[in-house]
């Protein structure tokens, strides 16, 4: 019954196996209902960030790091496999043993797996890469490989060096489907990548997940956040923004929307059916919807505003002064990092993405165009509304004073291509745009890529009437 240890594949943590000292909130019921059917009052949250105490524990509830230094035994056949390098393997007694050893601390965070693999190897930059796989299920590797190089050059170069010798991924059954980083090494789900069928019409999770597993290795691993409410905007914000920005640079925006609508519709499906209260993204409290699908839009929409090398020299000034080392930042030092490398004119922008609950009702009504000399002139009639939500979901009506994208979609070989994207600043509920363009327009609107929470964007952009 417990599928962590199976007969080809077994993957289990530390804190499956190991005994823990002092009490674990993860062990608790979280579930409102179930709590109140056994008489249990509602769970505590996080602790804010203003306490002393727990700013001294980081996001794995401990102090500090330590060595590592493991010997596994596993079946014969298999090969067994930890963070850390292998020092020595060798058979006694009818088992197979691995030794592995860490040449630099780490938190009390590791992983054990097993299993008979086909091995298959790659470089960058001298650091040795490695999938460990089911020898049927070669399909994805390719992409995986992709994936590591191209975030090990974005990230080692717009964040700080890779720490490590090695970067590994290991399959595991698909009993459960997702994929765990630790250093160095990453289990995993042969249903989230090894046997996805990657087809024009799906998103290429393979390709994203991966990206979001290696950035762990900066964002969890070399920045740890302190265990106080808004701590996954560190280890699990900022790893979906070291992927969505792979995508950027590998992607069209036409494609990289597609990722963005993905996101706000996990958002707005999360915020939906939340059974407690909705946080703002620095104080996210253990709410995945908001660390993941949020986060993800609020730092993509950062860069955007104000520029992706702006937006990276804070996040490594966040490294220089909180990596490695056993100092644990709270979500407010964020923010201010954010702020200084922002005008006074966004600033607005970054309390509305981390510290509020802003939502759109943004749409384009009728768009039209003429033919003039030298191209077309399109006209786009938008409204815009924005209202800031409390933590209980009441919703109040706010002036726009805002900068909002207006775009424009021409038909170029036989696909629709974003020809025309341009910020504009609004002041009022309804605003008319012209523009200019050479290419007949096909599509126009406002907020095309999808950067602000927008909860329909089924009218964000409208086909446009030739006049």
């Amino acid at each position: 019954t417990n599928t962590s240890y199976v007969s080809n594949g077994t993957f289990i943590n530390n804190t499956d196996i190991l005994p823990l000292l002092g009490y674990s909130r993860g062990f608790e019921l979280t579930d409102t209902e179930d709590r109140k059917k056994r008489g249990l009052k509602e769970q505590e949250g996080l602790p804010p960030r203003s306490d002393s105490v727990a700013r001294q524990f980081n996001l794995f509830g401990q102090r500090g790091r330590t060595n590592l230094d493991l010997i596994i035994s596993t079946a014969p056949g298999q090969i067994a496999i930890s963070p850390g390098y292998l020092k020595k393997q060798w058979m006694q007694n009818g088992r197979a043993y691995f030794e592995y050893k860490m040449d630099k601390p780490i938190f009390n965070f590791f992983n054990i797996i097993s299993g008979r693999y086909a091995v298959k190897h790659d470089k960058w930059k001298g650091v040795n890469l490695e999938i460990y796989y089911h020898k049927d299920h070669p399909f994805n590797l390719g992409i995986m490989f992709s994936s590591l190089k191209n975030g090990l050059t974005y990230d080692s170069r717009n964040f700080s060096p890779f720490l490590y010798r090695q970067m590994r991924i290991i399959e595991y059954p698909k009993y459960r489907t997702f994929a765990q980083s630790f250093p160095n090494t990453v289990p995993f789900s042969e249903g989230l990548g090894f046997i996805f069928r990657n087809k024009p019409d799906k998103l290429d999770m393979c390709y994203y997940v991966t990206a979001h597993e290696l950035a762990h290795q900066w964002w969890g691993h070399q920045v740890c956040e302190a265990n106080t409410v808004g701590n996954q905007m560190f280890s699990e914000s900022l790893a979906q923004y070291s992927a969505i920005m792979l995508l950027k640079k590998t992607l069209p925006v036409e494609e990289l929307r597609r990722y963005l609508k993905y996101e706000l519709d996990g958002y707005l499906n999360g915020r939906s059916s939340e059974k407690k209260n909705e946080n703002p993204l620095d104080q996210t409290d253990d709410q995945s919807y908001i660390h993941y699908q949020k986060g993800t839009l609020a730092n993509f929409a950062m860069q955007d505003y104000i520029g992706e090398e702006n937006m990276n020299k804070a996040l490594r000034k966040l490294i220089a002064n909180y990596g490695n080392g056993d100092k644990y930042p709270t979500s407010d030092v964020f923010t201010s990092y954010i702020k200084e490398v922002t005008p006074d004119s966004l600033k607005y922008v970054v309390d509305d993405l981390y510290s509020r609950i802003t939502l759109f009702e943004n749409r384009v009504i009728s768009p039209t165009a003429k033919k003039v000399t030298g191209g077309y002139e399109v006209t786009i009639p938008v409204k815009t509304i924005k209202y800031y939500a409390d933590r209980a979901g009441n919703e109040k009506f706010t002036p726009i004073k805002d900068y909002i994208d207006i775009g424009v979609f021409s038909m170029v070989k036989g696909r629709e291509k974003l020809v025309y994207l341009k910020r504009e600043k609004f002041v009022g509920e309804q605003t008319t745009i012209k523009v200019t363009l050479k290419d007949k327009p096909e599509r126009a609107g406002i907020d095309p890529v999808y950067k602000l929470v927008d909860r329909n964007t089924d009218d964000n952009t409208a086909i446009v009437e030739m006049n």
